[in-house]
């Protein structure tokens, strides 16, 4: 949630889907744009790993494959 209360949306349905995003390597994951790839400096290839390993999940090469289904979910957030 932004600090002013405004323009705020879901990011995840859950904690795994949220390690996943945050793996995507936004610097900044409310400003950003969603639906391009990071810059590469803020990628962390360590990081990547081990939400792989620990989750049996993949790391998306955009954050808009996390955020617009859960954002359509929530709709009413």
């Amino acid at each position: 949630m932004g600090s002013e209360g405004v323009n705020n949306f879901v990011l995840a349905p859950d904690f795994i889907q949220f390690l996943r995003l945050l793996a995507v390597g936004y610097d900044e994951i409310g400003f950003d744009i969603l639906s391009q790839p990071p810059a590469a400096e803020g990628v962390n290839p360590a990081f990547q790993g081990w939400v792989r390993e620990a989750f049996s999940v993949e790391v998306p090469p955009i954050g808009l494959q996390i955020t617009e289904p859960a954002q359509r979910t929530h709709d009413n957030f």
